[in-house]
């Protein structure tokens, strides 16, 4: 039924993904479906942010996996739940999971332990820093259309970790590790694979900054839209 109201109540469909775009054609059997990417906010460029540190000084050889999301189901955070005693097991006893999520949500999903700490909420200057802290940024979610944490994590130099999804490939390509979704112990492995070798999450760096081009910066973002528009409107 709602296929039906976006056919008839919409000209053109804008999404934020190649992947998306394939999908929302596919589903409403039309060509007129356009992309307009996300990005990282301003905030990752600018250099006199806060520097509020949100974490205790590193332990040696401590790994830090930053997951910046509030609560939904579609993230899929229960994962770590899984994780964290996978790696025990494995004998990795400093890899840490860090979360941005409200303290109900924390009791109410995630089961305490030593390796995974919750800092709250936080504005959206602060998050720069937060990566600051960090090592990688860790994303097992099983839908997105795009999340701005992948060019995030990119413009500051975090490798990436995420489930092995379209919307993920479409936006990281090359520039990332993924796992079997829903797979904690593939996830594991991905994450030990990153931890013992510093070429690789240089490597990851490295293509990282080289994707960032590849997404819209908001003047691009706003052309875009005004030509969607100036077309749309003339068409009809």
């Amino acid at each position: 039924m709602h296929y039906y109201y976006f056919k008839r109540d919409a000209v053109a469909y804008v999404v934020q993904t190649d992947d998306v775009n394939t999908r929302v054609r596919k589903a409403l059997r039309t060509h007129d479906v356009h992309t307009v990417t996300n990005n990282h906010s301003s905030f990752y460029l600018q250099k006199n942010l806060p520097q509020v540190r949100k974490l205790p000084k590193k332990i040696p050889y401590e790994f830090r996996l930053l997951t910046l999301t509030s609560y939904y189901p579609h993230k899929n955070l229960e994962l770590i739940n899984a994780l964290i005693p996978l790696l025990l097991k494995k004998g990795c006893t400093n890899i840490k999971f860090i979360l941005t999520l409200k303290e109900t949500d924390f009791q109410k999903y995630m089961q305490p332990h030593p390796n995974l700490v919750n800092v709250g909420p936080l504005l959206p200057q602060e998050c720069p820093a937060l990566y600051q802290e960090c090592d990688a940024m860790f994303l097992p979610s099983l839908a997105e259309c795009f999340s701005a944490s992948y060019p995030e994590a990119m413009v500051m130099r975090k490798p990436i970790i995420t489930a092995d999804l379209g919307f993920a490939r479409s936006i990281c390509g090359d520039a990332a590790l993924y796992f079997t979704p829903k797979d904690a112990a593939a996830a594991a492995e991905v994450i030990l694979q990153l931890y013992a070798d510093e070429a690789l999450q240089q490597d990851l760096v490295e293509k990282g900054i080289k994707q960032l081009p590849l997404f819209d910066q908001p003047k691009e973002r706003a052309q875009k839209y005004l030509t969607l528009a100036k077309k749309y409107i003339k068409k009809n």
